[in-house]
């Protein structure tokens, strides 16, 4: 390959590891830190996001570019300029990380939450929580639930975990100077280690939700160690991306572009995905369509054309870009010193894998990444596995229950158990488990409570239910004193009307009839408990979102 390797500098800047190479003006530095959207908790969400808007507020009358960025992994300041203003600019960033502007705290939370929602999310996000649910990767593309009550008491502790020297890397462009003066506490590296998959890989391709879909999503998780079988991965998911904009896009003007990418979770595992978004009323020819085209390429590969024009590509954008490549080079150092993983073994060796390989391998090794892969699209039944059921119980787990007063009110559940192990949910099929190491968060706005898991998330009118019948009635009076309350008021109900002795007989056969009824051993018996009071006894407080802060000047 004719590309000029990069030539790194490994060096440390006021004791921060530092890669840098020579390139062109303007000098740019990445301050980093190994921390990012995947290390929040949902209730917490948005959190160092929220961090890095406030530490940057004190530096907005700098005359330089720069900005912040908060991606899965890292957190990132940036500047370009002349390097003493370079300096000051991280110099400053790094001071207002550990002293910040909490009289800000409601502002930057409104504008946080308007970027939100103008930003479009990924398509890799959908997969990332069929895998997880909402934990560590499957928080990508949530709405940031924190930004409505975290506080300085929160934050101070967040930021004084993560910003340290030892959880920080530098990158440059340019000359790398001895000190920007930078002041930072000491702390250990924190590498990202991914949490249990909620859901393990599917045996067979699977269907994951057959809802009305607006386009296609398609994604795996791998276990793949750096610079092991990646160019493989890569070029087939390239490869069949193009084959599916010529024909979703160019043939059938049924999309506008079909995305696709490669992400590195941790050091083990890693998401492969491609998605397009298309009309409602063509959603299910577009899933047949996309089915079409990678059956194909399941079937027979790519040609060695297509090997060849990747390799082409990719040759070129190196050659003709290398300042840009050089700076991906860059980030990809610092990226994997930071989370323990292996970096790119050398452009040139990257290269050098794609020729080398076979158009069988490359088929091969993307039908290995699909016989454990996701579809969300809307396909007839058959096409693929059915999506997997939600688990349903015929006994509960044992805790305080509440049923509705509305037995069969739609979308909500018939009765709701709180214990010391969970949630449970009763609908007409049985009980549905939501156990404590599935819930994410639980939240109460009014007499509305939310539950998030892994099973999904589920609203609950809590005014409409009341405590477990069985529970009153276990709570009357023995059987022989029962009889006797019978047999008095018959004679007081007799003495005034032969109608109401009929009512008054009736009714506490009834109740005696219940009465014998076996209590349920795993109910709990607490007078005192309401839905939100059995919550806060019993789930762990770090689930349960708190309510909103107070305002300034509210």
């Amino acid at each position: 390959m004719g590309t000029r390797e990069p030539v790194v500098i490994r060096s440390e800047v006021d004791g921060i590891p530092t890669f840098s190479i020579d390139g062109p003006r303007p000098f740019t530095a990445i301050l980093s830190f190994r921390v990012g959207t995947y290390d929040e908790r949902f209730p917490i969400r948005g959190i160092t996001h929220l961090t890095e808007h406030l530490a940057l507020y004190p530096r907005r009358t700098t005359e330089i570019s720069y900005n912040g960025d908060v991606g899965t992994h890292l957190t990132d300041f940036w500047a370009q300029g002349h390097p003493d203003q370079v300096g000051d600019y991280l110099r400053g960033v790094c001071q207002s990380l550990h002293d910040l502007p909490f009289d800000r705290l409601d502002i930057e939370a409104d504008v946080l939450q308007r970027e939100w929602h103008s930003v479009t999310h990924s398509f890799i996000d959908s997969i990332l929580w069929s895998y997880f649910g909402p934990f560590g990767p499957g928080l990508s593309g949530t709405y940031e639930a924190g930004l409505g009550w975290l506080g300085p008491e929160e934050i101070r502790p967040w930021a004084s975990r993560y910003f340290t020297r030892g959880n920080a890397a530098l990158t440059i462009v340019g000359k790398p100077p001895e000190s920007f003066g930078i002041e930072l506490p000491e702390g250990p590296p924190l590498p990202f280690v991914a949490p249990p998959r909620t859901r393990p890989a599917p045996a067979k391709p699977t269907l994951f939700d057959t809802g009305k879909q607006h386009g296609v999503t398609w994604g795996t998780l791998i276990k793949q160690r750096r610079n092991a079988d990646e160019p493989a991965f890569y070029i087939a998911s390239e490869t069949l991306a193009a084959r599916l904009r010529d024909r979703l896009r160019h043939d059938l003007g049924r999309t506008y572009w079909v995305e696709n990418g490669w992400h590195r979770i941790d050091t083990d595992l890693v998401g492969v995905w491609h998605g397009f978004s298309a009309d409602p009323s063509q959603s299910r020819e577009v899933a047949l369509e996309h089915q079409q085209v990678v059956d194909e390429f399941i079937s027979n590969g790519p040609t060695q054309d297509e090997l060849a024009r990747y390799v082409r590509t990719r040759t070129s954008r190196y050659e003709d870009h290398p300042d840009d490549t050089a700076r991906a080079f860059l980030s990809d150092l610092a990226e994997a010193h930071l989370n323990g993983w292996e970096p790119m073994a050398s452009l040139g060796w990257w290269i050098s894998q794609c020729e080398a390989l076979t158009p069988n391998e490359v088929r091969d090794r993307f039908a290995e990444a699909y016989r454990q892969s996701y579809t969300i699209a809307d396909l007839p039944p058959g096409e693929l596995e059915p999506p997997p059921g939600v688990p349903v119980r015929a006994r509960p787990m044992a805790g305080v229950q509440f049923e509705s007063k509305l037995r069969y009110r739609k979308n909500q559940p018939l009765a709701v158990r709180i214990g010391p192990d969970g949630i449970d949910l009763e609908s007409s099929r049985g009980w549905t488990p939501s156990p404590l190491g599935e819930i994410a968060m639980i939240s109460f706005r009014g007499s509305d409570m939310s539950l998030d898991a892994t099973t999904g998330t589920i609203w609950i009118d809590t005014s409409r239910y009341v405590r477990s019948r069985s529970f009153w009635l276990e709570h009357l009076p023995s059987r022989p004193t029962s009889q006797l309350v019978v047999v008095a008021a018959l004679l007081l109900a007799v003495a005034y009307s032969q109608f109401w002795s009929l009512v008054v007989a009736g009714t506490m056969m009834l109740g005696l009839a219940r009465i014998r009824r076996e209590p349920d051993p795993g109910e709990i018996r607490d007078r005192s408990l309401t839905i939100e009071g059995s919550v806060r006894k019993y789930m762990p407080e770090e689930a349960i979102l708190p309510p909103p802060r107070a305002r300034r000047g509210e």
